[in-house]
């Protein structure tokens, strides 16, 4: 939320369930300086609920509703209730679906739809804690140490996310950008860890553009903008779906043996709605 370019991020931790040891996971969008701005830099959540409860922080002001009723929601469904039964569309809702509910060990944190704090399992943490969502709200001023030398140094930092070529590269076809290069140096797995070739070209970000309607947009402050939304044909309707970011092209793509973009799309939706890490879930299938 200050004057630093791309610096909207917030970091979950805990013990993670996958591996049992320290376990940190991050996600961006709208949600970190939502949280900044209803006036805690972290949110320290201790103990277990008796039943399913969401927490609200709303300019400073904390309490602890009930969530039974929507207790077994998918992310989104859960993102819509909060804001209606709190009767306001500018909450920030960071939530679980079914995957924490039911301590998938690979569960994801979903904020702003399709922003997630995949990685460690920390979802089914909050899954434990019967934490089926938090939701923020705030406009409170951002307090600064040095705010003349935090403008000069967000200034220089920002020509210089401006300047590379790679930044063109991820404001035009997002972090699908990264599929072909990554496989020419052998960096991008397929067939289960098996191979490092395939027939890249089909998964591009170019190649998802010339597919479907791709719509861009960024995390709050970010001056790159990497961050993509599809229309989408799923069960007859048009749907608008997340990315897919290139992890999970990469998981659900050649790690699979998958080549095309349609049952990439639909898995990374899918998983979204569950609250489940792409990646993972991705390896685990190519397994």
């Amino acid at each position: 939320g200050t004057m630093t370019p791309s610096s909207s991020r917030y970091c979950v931790t805990g013990i993670s369930p996958l591996t049992g040891i320290w376990g940190e996971s991050t996600s961006g969008g709208f949600f970190p300086i939502a949280l900044k701005k209803c006036g805690y830099d972290a949110i320290v959540v201790t103990g277990e609920a008796d039943k399913p409860k969401f927490i609200v922080i709303d300019n400073g002001k904390i309490e602890i509703n009930d969530a039974d009723s929507i207790w077994g929601k998918n992310t989104r469904e859960t993102i819509t209730s909060v804001r209606a039964l709190l009767n306001d569309e500018k909450f920030r809702v960071a939530c679980i679906g079914k995957g924490g509910e039911n301590l998938v060990k690979y569960a994801a944190i979903i904020n702003d739809e399709g922003r997630a704090a995949g990685r460690c399992g920390l979802g089914a943490v909050m899954g434990k804690k019967k934490l089926k969502a938090i939701a923020i709200k705030g406009n409170q001023p951002i307090e600064y140490f040095d705010k003349e030398e935090l403008r000069i140094q967000g200034k220089d930092t920002l020509g210089k996310i401006l300047i590379p070529f790679a930044t063109n590269l991820f404001a035009h076809y997002g972090t699908l950008i990264y599929t072909d290069m990554g496989m020419v140096i052998g960096d991008v797995p397929a067939n289960y860890f098996t191979s490092t070739e395939f027939i890249a070209e089909n998964l591009t970000g170019r190649a998802l553009k010339e597919q479907y309607v791709v719509l861009k947009y960024a995390c709050s402050g970010c001056a790159i903008g990497c961050g993509r939304k599809t229309l989408f044909e799923m069960d007859g309707k048009e749907i608008e779906v997340d990315g897919p970011e290139y992890e999970t092209a990469a998981a659900f793509g050649p790690m699979c043996g998958v080549l095309n973009f349609e049952p990439i799309i639909k898995a990374n939706h899918m998983c979204n709605l569950d609250g489940v890490d792409t990646i993972s879930s991705g390896v685990s299938i190519s397994f």
